[in-house]
């Protein structure tokens, strides 16, 4: 008995074999670049929505129709479609259009405005692209 105990010393000893994770590697490779191609195709797909959205508040800007009956309704829809056309940007001709429209919009008679203002809005609107 003893010598089939020096014949399993003889033996080399059992080898630690490392798992292979180069298929692990291979997916988190391609999970990485799904993440990049979806969040590219979302970032392309929100541009795309708030372009189409700056266009149609241009568009409900262009008819307003500042001509004749100028109310407060008027500079009201004018306030609020300008605002969201320049979307946080600054924007120096809207802020002193809405700073001298401002005492006309909460006036509680529909007062008669300037005349230069009506000239500054409708170039205003005219300029916006």
């Amino acid at each position: 008995m003893s010598k089939n105990i020096e014949q399993f010393n003889d033996i080399f000893p059992a080898e630690y074999i490392e798992p292979q994770y180069s298929s692990f590697n291979l997916y988190y490779i391609v999970a990485i670049i799904a993440i990049i191609i979806v969040t590219i195709a979302v970032y392309f797909a929100l541009k795309k929505r708030v372009q189409k959205s700056v266009n149609s508040t241009l568009e409900d800007l262009k008819v307003l129709d500042f001509s004749s009956n100028i109310n407060k309704d008027k500079l009201y829809k004018f306030t609020i479609l300008a605002k969201k056309y320049t979307q946080n940007r600054e924007d120096k001709e809207l802020d002193y259009i809405l700073k001298t429209i401002s005492k006309y919009k909460y006036q509680k008679n529909n007062p008669k405005i300037d005349e230069n203002i009506v000239k500054q809005i409708e170039s205003y609107i005219k300029n916006a692209t």
